[in-house]
């Protein structure tokens, strides 16, 4: 099984994780990792904390899921947006370096539009979907 971290930033964490159940996890980050890509293709692909800071989301994401074999999973970690009422004092929004923000319903237009199966979602922060 061979995982990808994508946007892992300056000290990646989730290799250390995952080489305790023995699977072999890439770092990917344009900025600190950026000949990280080593495969084709990856069984489990984690985008934590990341996606926010995508200036071209659906490049992004099709660069992700061209990566992403048949049947393996993306886990996506962001704080989703909390409405339109909620927004001016969310903290989320108050970073410069977060330009792209993403509720329950960009989630669901995902799943849609990229044919990914939601398997699991907090619909707060956590997101892991299948591709088909």
């Amino acid at each position: 099984m061979k995982a990808l971290d994508f946007g892992c930033g300056p000290g990646p964490t989730i290799d250390s994780i995952l080489h305790e159940y023995k699977i072999s996890c890439d770092n990917y980050d344009p900025f600190f990792f950026r000949d990280g890509i080593k495969s084709s293709e990856y069984n489990l692909i984690f985008a934590t904390e990341c996606v926010e800071h995508f200036h071209f989301p659906k490049n992004e994401f099709d660069k992700i899921l061209d990566l992403l074999k048949p049947q393996g999973y993306l886990s996506i970690m962001t704080e989703l947006h909390p409405g339109l009422e909620k927004v001016s004092d969310w903290y989320y929004i108050k970073d410069p370096t977060h330009t792209t923000f993403f509720s329950n319903k960009t989630m669901k237009w995902l799943s849609e539009n990229f044919l990914l199966k939601t398997i699991y979602t907090d619909e707060k922060r956590i997101i892991v979907f299948q591709k088909p």
